[in-house]
């Protein structure tokens, strides 16, 4: 297999650093997410920067679309947010998110629907184009999210007993204290509800990853003509 084309100086991380989703576009241009130098770049055929969005804020970009309306659709990652920045004046003209929007990946505008559909952390949000608000929800993330309140709440309390009952060893050398019967109770009890969490986590991303994305990746897609 041949190389046909790259962008890039291996190990120059000015050019790019960690990027991510790299789209090539009908007009023959490319846009690609340099993560870890907080941008988003745009290069055409001869592999020159014909557009870049970087500002302060960003963190960590991981997704471009290009709208219809010639605007930029960009998933913010590590500040939980999709942000539409204008083409020509680079402002932000709209912003989706939601509490339950962690870390998103990737973000889509469906036309049809008028609908900018994300997903992170076992939970699929469509917030309407319009307004920025959820209109329809689907995933795991309410099923999981109780156990993970109570385990939360059963880990600060444990935490705090934990620590009550060591100061109350006053008279006993740290060690000892470490080695009574009931502070090693409470570490094998925090540990385990810590490890039922990552359980949990792990359960869900696999029936997220195997269940409700492998169905969202058959949704059609309009191709959209550029100038």
């Amino acid at each position: 297999m041949n190389i046909t084309w790259y962008y890039g100086i291996p190990g120059n991380y000015t050019f790019l650093n960690h990027q991510h989703a790299p789209k090539r576009w009908s007009n023959g241009h490319t846009t690609i997410c340099d993560s870890e130098n907080d941008r988003v770049i745009e290069i055409n055929e001869n592999n020159e920067v014909v557009w870049v969005y970087t500002d302060k804020h960003l963190r960590w970009v991981r997704d471009c679309e290009i709208l219809p309306n010639g605007n930029y659709l960009i998933t913010d990652s590590s500040n939980n947010r999709i942000i539409e920045v204008n083409k020509t004046t680079k402002k932000i003209v709209r912003t989706f998110t939601d509490f339950r929007l962690l870390i998103p990946y990737e973000a889509d505008y469906i036309e049809e629907d008028n609908q900018i559909i994300t997903g992170a952390n076992q939970v699929v949000l469509m917030f309407d184009y319009d307004t920025g608000k959820v209109e329809d929800s689907l995933g795991f993330w309410y099923l999981f999210a109780p156990f993970l309140i109570i385990l939360l709440i059963g880990i600060t309390y444990q935490s705090i007993t934990c620590i009550l009952e060591y100061r109350k060893m006053s008279d006993k050398t740290w060690k000892q204290r470490l080695k009574s019967f009931n502070i090693y109770n409470k570490f094998i009890s925090i540990s385990v509800m810590i490890g039922t969490i990552i359980i949990f986590h792990y359960i869900f991303a696999f029936l997220w990853f195997y269940g409700i994305w492998h169905l969202l990746e058959h949704i059609p897609r309009p191709q959209r003509a550029l100038s």
